[in-house]
Protein backbone atom coordinates (compact mmCIF):
# COMPACT_ATOMS: atom_id res chain seq x y z
CA UNK A 1 0.00 0.00 0.00
CA UNK A 2 1.60 3.44 -0.74
CA UNK A 3 2.36 5.83 1.54
CA UNK A 4 0.80 9.60 2.07
CA UNK A 5 -0.25 10.91 -1.42
CA UNK A 6 1.80 14.07 -2.22
CA UNK A 7 1.92 17.29 -4.69
CA UNK A 8 5.14 18.86 -5.55
CA UNK A 9 5.15 22.56 -6.41
CA UNK A 10 7.90 24.04 -7.94
CA UNK A 11 9.39 25.77 -10.79
CA UNK A 12 12.82 24.55 -10.59
CA UNK A 13 13.23 20.79 -12.49
CA UNK A 14 16.21 19.79 -10.41
CA UNK A 15 14.80 20.60 -7.43
CA UNK A 16 11.80 18.67 -8.07
CA UNK A 17 13.19 15.87 -9.47
CA UNK A 18 15.39 15.60 -6.26
CA UNK A 19 12.53 16.31 -3.84
CA UNK A 20 10.29 13.39 -5.98
CA UNK A 21 13.23 10.81 -5.42
CA UNK A 22 13.57 11.53 -1.47
CA UNK A 23 9.91 11.78 -0.85
CA UNK A 24 9.43 8.23 -2.91
CA UNK A 25 12.67 6.57 -0.98
CA UNK A 26 10.97 7.47 2.16
CA UNK A 27 7.46 5.34 1.06
CA UNK A 28 5.23 9.08 0.41
CA UNK A 29 3.15 9.18 -3.29
CA UNK A 30 4.07 11.34 -5.51
CA UNK A 31 0.69 12.30 -7.42
CA UNK A 32 1.95 15.27 -9.14
CA UNK A 33 4.43 17.88 -10.11
CA UNK A 34 3.23 21.44 -11.09
CA UNK A 35 5.60 24.41 -12.02
CA UNK A 36 2.75 27.47 -10.97
CA UNK A 37 -0.15 28.37 -8.79
CA UNK A 38 -2.67 28.07 -11.34
CA UNK A 39 -1.11 24.42 -11.43
CA UNK A 40 -1.21 23.78 -7.77
CA UNK A 41 -5.21 25.04 -7.52
CA UNK A 42 -6.15 22.62 -10.81
CA UNK A 43 -4.00 19.64 -9.26
CA UNK A 44 -5.50 19.79 -5.53
CA UNK A 45 -8.39 20.33 -6.90
CA UNK A 46 -8.40 16.66 -9.05
CA UNK A 47 -5.83 14.95 -6.97
CA UNK A 48 -7.26 15.92 -3.51
CA UNK A 49 -3.60 15.29 -1.66
CA UNK A 50 -2.91 14.32 1.99
CA UNK A 51 -0.54 17.22 1.84
CA UNK A 52 0.81 20.10 -0.76
CA UNK A 53 4.80 20.81 -1.02
CA UNK A 54 4.53 24.45 -2.34
CA UNK A 55 7.39 26.87 -3.40
CA UNK A 56 6.55 30.45 -2.97
CA UNK A 57 8.30 31.66 -5.97
CA UNK A 58 6.54 30.51 -9.14
CA UNK A 59 6.01 30.53 -12.92
CA UNK A 60 2.81 31.73 -14.07
CA UNK A 61 0.09 35.02 -12.60
CA UNK A 62 -0.04 33.80 -9.05
CA UNK A 63 2.95 32.76 -6.62
CA UNK A 64 2.81 30.03 -3.92
CA UNK A 65 1.28 32.29 -1.10
CA UNK A 66 -1.60 33.42 -3.28
CA UNK A 67 -2.31 29.38 -5.07
CA UNK A 68 -1.99 28.18 -1.12
CA UNK A 69 -4.84 30.72 0.12
CA UNK A 70 -6.97 29.83 -3.44
CA UNK A 71 -6.38 25.98 -2.09
CA UNK A 72 -7.44 26.70 1.62
CA UNK A 73 -10.25 28.35 0.66
CA UNK A 74 -12.08 25.52 -0.77
CA UNK A 75 -10.10 22.15 1.06
CA UNK A 76 -8.80 21.22 4.34
CA UNK A 77 -5.04 20.03 2.43
CA UNK A 78 -1.77 20.69 4.87
CA UNK A 79 -0.15 23.01 2.83
CA UNK A 80 4.26 22.95 3.77
CA UNK A 81 6.02 25.86 2.31
CA UNK A 82 9.34 24.76 0.78
CA UNK A 83 11.58 28.37 0.10
CA UNK A 84 14.65 30.41 0.03
CA UNK A 85 12.53 33.88 0.73
CA UNK A 86 12.09 34.05 4.76
CA UNK A 87 11.48 38.35 4.72
CA UNK A 88 9.34 39.81 7.07
CA UNK A 89 7.22 40.65 4.21
CA UNK A 90 6.87 37.47 3.17
CA UNK A 91 6.66 36.05 6.25
CA UNK A 92 3.87 38.54 6.93
CA UNK A 93 1.76 36.98 3.86
CA UNK A 94 2.45 33.30 4.77
CA UNK A 95 1.14 33.86 8.10
CA UNK A 96 -2.28 34.70 6.67
CA UNK A 97 -2.49 31.44 4.96
CA UNK A 98 -2.07 29.85 8.00
CA UNK A 99 0.50 26.89 6.79
CA UNK A 100 0.90 23.37 8.30
CA UNK A 101 4.67 23.93 7.89
CA UNK A 102 7.58 26.27 6.46
CA UNK A 103 11.03 25.31 5.73
CA UNK A 104 14.20 27.41 4.54
CA UNK A 105 15.80 26.07 1.22
CA UNK A 106 18.11 24.05 1.90
CA UNK A 107 16.56 21.65 4.57
CA UNK A 108 17.39 18.16 5.98
CA UNK A 109 15.54 15.15 4.89
CA UNK A 110 13.93 14.63 8.21
CA UNK A 111 12.83 17.47 9.28
CA UNK A 112 11.17 17.64 5.50
CA UNK A 113 9.41 14.05 6.77
CA UNK A 114 8.52 15.12 9.87
CA UNK A 115 7.11 18.42 8.57
CA UNK A 116 4.83 15.91 6.26
CA UNK A 117 3.85 13.88 8.85
CA UNK A 118 3.11 16.35 11.64
CA UNK A 119 0.95 18.39 8.86
CA UNK A 120 -1.42 15.17 8.03
CA UNK A 121 -1.45 14.07 11.39
CA UNK A 122 -2.91 17.43 12.75
CA UNK A 123 -5.07 17.27 9.42
CA UNK A 124 -6.47 13.81 10.88
CA UNK A 125 -6.78 14.73 14.08
CA UNK A 126 -8.68 18.15 13.34
CA UNK A 127 -11.14 15.46 10.99
CA UNK A 128 -11.78 13.46 14.03
CA UNK A 129 -12.46 16.37 16.57
CA UNK A 130 -14.35 17.36 13.68
CA UNK A 131 -16.21 14.36 13.64
CA UNK A 132 -16.69 14.33 17.66
CA UNK A 133 -18.52 17.83 17.32
CA UNK A 134 -20.95 16.87 15.11
CA UNK A 135 -21.79 13.95 17.34
CA UNK A 136 -22.08 16.04 20.45
CA UNK A 137 -23.99 18.49 19.11
CA UNK A 138 -26.39 15.60 17.17
CA UNK A 139 -27.18 13.98 20.82
CA UNK A 140 -27.17 17.94 22.40
CA UNK A 141 -30.29 18.86 19.99
CA UNK A 142 -31.66 15.80 20.88
CA UNK A 143 -31.99 16.39 24.51
CA UNK A 144 -35.41 17.02 26.08
CA UNK A 145 -33.95 19.76 28.17
CA UNK A 146 -32.42 23.12 27.21
CA UNK A 147 -28.76 22.96 27.43
CA UNK A 148 -25.67 25.91 26.59
CA UNK A 149 -22.56 26.68 26.47
CA UNK A 150 -22.03 30.27 28.53
CA UNK A 151 -18.90 32.18 27.78
CA UNK A 152 -18.18 35.41 29.98
CA UNK A 153 -21.71 34.91 30.88
CA UNK A 154 -22.48 35.40 27.69
CA UNK A 155 -24.50 32.63 25.32
CA UNK A 156 -22.14 31.05 23.11
CA UNK A 157 -24.49 27.92 22.10
CA UNK A 158 -27.74 27.23 22.87
CA UNK A 159 -29.77 23.83 21.77
CA UNK A 160 -33.34 24.03 20.05
CA UNK A 161 -35.55 22.99 23.25
CA UNK A 162 -33.81 26.42 24.88
CA UNK A 163 -35.43 28.60 22.17
CA UNK A 164 -38.93 26.41 22.88
CA UNK A 165 -38.77 27.18 26.39
CA UNK A 166 -37.94 30.15 26.88
CA UNK A 167 -38.92 31.58 23.68
CA UNK A 168 -35.78 33.54 22.65
CA UNK A 169 -34.37 33.22 18.97
CA UNK A 170 -31.09 33.33 17.30
CA UNK A 171 -30.84 36.80 16.39
CA UNK A 172 -30.96 37.26 20.55
CA UNK A 173 -28.02 35.08 20.91
CA UNK A 174 -26.25 36.89 18.39
CA UNK A 175 -26.55 40.02 19.95
CA UNK A 176 -25.27 38.68 22.96
CA UNK A 177 -28.06 38.01 25.47
CA UNK A 178 -26.82 37.03 29.27
CA UNK A 179 -27.75 34.47 31.38
CA UNK A 180 -27.04 37.17 34.45
CA UNK A 181 -29.46 39.32 32.67
CA UNK A 182 -32.10 36.08 31.92
CA UNK A 183 -32.57 35.28 35.51
CA UNK A 184 -34.49 37.50 38.14
CA UNK A 185 -32.56 40.02 39.94
CA UNK A 186 -32.52 38.05 43.63
CA UNK A 187 -30.50 35.00 42.01
CA UNK A 188 -27.68 37.49 40.33
CA UNK A 189 -25.09 37.81 42.89
CA UNK A 190 -25.11 34.18 42.87
CA UNK A 191 -25.06 33.42 39.81
CA UNK A 192 -21.95 35.79 39.48
CA UNK A 193 -20.11 34.24 42.34
CA UNK A 194 -20.93 30.24 40.98
CA UNK A 195 -19.78 31.32 37.10
CA UNK A 196 -16.13 33.11 38.35
CA UNK A 197 -15.51 30.06 40.96
CA UNK A 198 -16.35 27.53 37.83
CA UNK A 199 -14.16 29.62 35.92
CA UNK A 200 -11.03 29.64 37.75
CA UNK A 201 -11.39 25.99 38.83
CA UNK A 202 -12.65 26.08 42.27
CA UNK A 203 -15.01 23.44 43.81
CA UNK A 204 -18.71 24.89 43.70
CA UNK A 205 -21.71 22.52 43.48
CA UNK A 206 -23.01 21.82 40.47
CA UNK A 207 -26.87 22.10 40.88
CA UNK A 208 -28.47 25.66 41.29
CA UNK A 209 -32.23 26.62 41.63
CA UNK A 210 -33.83 29.95 40.14
CA UNK A 211 -35.86 31.67 38.58
CA UNK A 212 -35.35 32.63 34.45
CA UNK A 213 -37.55 35.07 32.99
CA UNK A 214 -39.11 34.16 29.31
CA UNK A 215 -39.05 36.71 26.71
CA UNK A 216 -42.61 37.18 26.57
CA UNK A 217 -41.89 38.51 30.50
CA UNK A 218 -43.40 35.41 32.54
CA UNK A 219 -41.33 34.05 35.35
CA UNK A 220 -40.55 30.28 35.84
CA UNK A 221 -38.56 27.93 38.22
CA UNK A 222 -35.75 26.58 36.96
CA UNK A 223 -32.82 23.73 38.35
CA UNK A 224 -29.72 24.21 36.59
CA UNK A 225 -26.69 21.61 36.50
CA UNK A 226 -23.44 23.55 35.21
CA UNK A 227 -20.29 21.72 34.87
CA UNK A 228 -16.85 22.82 33.62
CA UNK A 229 -15.66 22.71 29.64
CA UNK A 230 -13.21 24.20 27.55
CA UNK A 231 -14.72 26.17 24.44
CA UNK A 232 -12.11 27.72 21.96
CA UNK A 233 -9.32 27.02 23.97
CA UNK A 234 -10.99 28.92 27.09
CA UNK A 235 -13.08 27.82 30.26
CA UNK A 236 -16.87 27.61 29.89
CA UNK A 237 -19.85 26.72 31.14
CA UNK A 238 -21.90 23.67 30.15
CA UNK A 239 -25.40 24.40 31.28
CA UNK A 240 -28.37 21.67 31.32
CA UNK A 241 -31.33 24.03 32.46
CA UNK A 242 -34.75 22.25 33.57
CA UNK A 243 -38.32 23.63 34.34
CA UNK A 244 -39.02 22.65 37.52
CA UNK A 245 -42.07 24.96 37.89
CA UNK A 246 -44.16 21.72 38.06
CA UNK A 247 -42.32 21.02 41.04
CA UNK A 248 -42.20 24.54 42.61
Amino acid sequence: MKGPRIIIVEDEIIISDNLKNILEMKGYHVVDVVMTGEGAVKSAETQQPDCILMDILLKGEIDGITAASEIKSILDIPIIYLTAYSDQVTMDRVKKTEPDGFLVKPFKRDDLYAAIDLAIYRKNMRHKTQESVKMYMHIINSAPDPIVILQDNIFKYTNKPFFDLFGYSQEDIDKGLSFYNLSEEKFRDEIKIRYESRMNEEMVSKTFRLNIIKKNGTVISCETSASLIKYNGRNADLVIIRDISERS
